[in-house]
């Protein structure tokens, strides 16, 4: 497996060193020299970012002869702090290397960072005599111990200790470098984290590369901020997350490269987000949370919805080092803002309106006023015209399915562009899912200014119900929704993750019972997500059967089985009663309930080629459709 590493180094101003013309011009010459000549590496580097386990001597040169180079080794502002360049540098441990080129006046001419990380030495790491004993003091909701150091209890358990130091480069990496006093202290965006906005926004510099592939490198300047909601309440969670945003103020306007395997993922990135995974995490309050951890329930969500062929953020499990110090597995993925939309379906970001729970992040809240309308009027001819209705229906019952408790009050990100006005709406932080076999979500989804109070307005009317019905069929009886398939990709993103949540075990899987000292704590190791796993596949299969029942209960899907196809040669519909099918796309039953004459009724196996779609009629009542692709 190739092993992405993603390194962001915060730097005090933006800077793109692919500009080829920079005004470096010395004191007795006042035209602007062309970098351009130079190349595009201004500041060369004889080793690689990456990662490393044996020391190096690395060497600094410039093409531009005029010049001073001065660095840090700590990820600190080279001009203000920084020394001359004078030896080759002697790298044994994890560096954070800062290098800015001046012209003979002390202008900036181009600047560069290479992060070098000794994952070795990570399980011994300590945090910098000045960083803070404690975080989030009283203006900010602290203060709590601060929790720099991984467990020996773990990473010297039988159980475990042979996997260590490799835990560390099994994933990707991010790596985020920012002056101690930009994250801690009276105006750190750490110790600051309910406050939001531009004005807590940090420059930052991001490199992203593959060490199987050394080649293989991306830079660019980036903005850092605190992300998440409840989250970011110092007396709920130690870890944070993070959004990276690509702007000019601080570099490029996007993010160039690959970092999703999936084929359907693009390559260019406006915004990213760190996400620490807060509800059923280990570092939660709550107990009952805590026991029910297993780090892959938001990618599990996405994945699903994208299976149905809408658009869905990509996600992906990362290592997160911020200056140096191992900060525990997050999960890297897109942010479905205007520029997400912008590059999924081209169509320019000016004509975007988005919504997250209801809070306008672009465009106006206008057409989504009017849409509320037509559903608490139950205008369905409205709503058909303005909302992409398979997709809400693939949506809806998502969220209804995996039970998710979280939602739909928040937790949703909506869009429509003007000049196709549809709505659509995407996962999002679907962490407390997958519980009881019982959860009942359809009670929160009368919420007004909500997704759901737009597919109520559409279930108002009886074809919309029988449609439900039918994509109930399609997605969770045998599709990519069924218990099946959803235990496959689970356990797919389980294994995957195996590694990860081992290092994050030993980074945080103490916190609460030593640091917070929560009486029900306990350390919290591979071993509880193990469980975890077990009795999530167990749990699918009983929650697919008490979902279905649910759905008969409301009368969104039909008590009548519907016919059940064998390809054998010939084709064979099994049902328990009248069974009706057409092999030219037709549905056997109109609108309305009656039987289409074109339709046939199933006697005998046969053979035909085309699109099989079958009901089955069982006094008066018809099933869900059966739809099937032919030879």
């Amino acid at each position: 497996m190739i092993s992405l590493v993603l390194l962001l180094a915060c730097s005090d101003a933006p800077l793109d060193s692919s500009d080829s013309r920079v005004d470096t011009s010395a004191a007795d010459d006042t035209a602007p020299v062309d970098t351009g000549e130079l190349g595009q590496q201004i500041v060369e580097f004889s080793h690689s970012r990456g990662l490393y386990q044996a020391p190096f001597t690395l060497t600094l040169s410039s093409p531009y002869q005029r010049g001073e180079l001065r660095f840090t080794l700590d990820g600190r502002d080279p001009v203000e702090t920084g020394v001359s360049y004078q030896e080759p540098l002697e790298i044994s441990a994890t560096t954070l290397l800062r290098v800015v080129l001046l012209d003979e006046r002390g202008v900036q001419v181009a600047q560069d960072t290479h992060s070098y990380l000794f994952l070795d030495q990570v399980g011994a790491q300590q945090a910098p005599e000045d960083y803070p004993s404690e975080w989030w003091t009283a203006w900010s909701g602290g203060p709590y111990e601060a929790d720099y150091t991984l467990d020996p209890e773990v990473m010297e358990d039988p159980e475990y200790a042979a996997r260590f130091p490799g835990v560390f480069s099994a994933l990707p990496v991010v790596s985020i470098v920012v002056p101690p006093e930009e994250l801690f202290g009276r105006d750190g965006i750490h110790d600051n984290p309910v406050d939001s906005g531009s004005d807590w926004e940090r420059a930052a510099h991001v490199e992203l590369f593959w060490p199987e592939e050394p080649a293989r490198v991306l830079a660019a300047g980036c903005g850092l901020r605190i992300a998440g909601g409840t989250s970011r309440k110092p007396s709920k969670s130690p870890k944070k997350s993070f959004r990276v945003s690509f702007k000019s103020a601080f570099g490029p306007t996007k993010l160039e490269g690959q970092l999703f395997e999936d084929a359907d993922a693009v390559q260019r990135f406006d915004t990213l987000v760190l996400r620490a995974r807060y509800n059923r995490s280990w570092v939660h309050f709550e107990s009952p949370q805590r026991e029910r951890a297993a780090y892959v329930r938001e990618q599990l969500a996405t994945d699903l919805q994208r299976a149905t062929g809408a658009k869905s953020t990509h996600t992906r499990s990362t290592h997160l080092f911020i200056n140096g110090l191992y900060w525990g597995l997050y999960l890297l993925q897109e942010r479905p803002d205007e520029h997400f939309l912008e590059e999924y379906y081209d169509l320019k970001d000016e004509g975007w309106d988005v919504l997250n729970q209801g809070e306008v992040k672009n465009g106006s809240i206008d057409a989504w006023q009017e849409l509320q309308g037509y559903a608490a009027a139950g205008d369905v001819p409205a709503l058909q015209a303005r909302v992409d209705v398979p997709a809400l229906f693939d949506y809806v019952l998502l969220n209804l399915w995996l039970g998710n408790n979280d939602w739909n009050d928040r937790n949703w990100y909506g869009s429509r562009h003007a000049d196709e006005d549809l709505w659509r709406f995407y996962a999002w932080d679907n962490e407390i899912t997958l519980i009881d076999y019982n959860t009942d979500i359809v009670s929160r989804l009368d919420e007004a200014d909500t997704p759901g109070a737009v597919f109520l307005g559409l279930m108002a009317d009886a074809e919309m119900q029988v449609a439900f019905g039918d994509q109930i069929h399609k997605r969770v009886v045998g599709g990519v929704y069924s218990s099946e398939e959803v235990a496959r990709r689970w356990t797919e993103l389980v294994v995957a993750t195996e590694d990860g949540v081992l290092a994050e075990s030993a980074r945080w899987g103490d916190h609460m019972r030593d640091s917070r000292l929560a009486e029900d704590a306990q350390l919290y190791t591979p071993a509880q997500r193990q469980l975890e796993h077990q009795r999530v596949l167990e749990f699918l299969p009983q929650r697919e059967q008490a979902f279905l029942e649910d759905m008969q209960g409301y009368g969104w899907y039909p008590s009548v089985e519907a016919p059940v196809l064998e390809l054998d040669g010939e084709v064979r519909l099994v049902g328990q009663a009248k069974t009706y099918y057409s092999v030219d796309g037709a549905d056997p039953r109109l609108p309305g309930g009656e039987l289409n004459p074109d339709a046939e009724r199933y006697l005998q196996p046969f053979t035909a080629s085309g699109t099989l779609r079958a009901r089955t009629l069982q006094s008066g009542e018809w099933s869900a459709l059966l739809v099937a692709e032919l030879p």
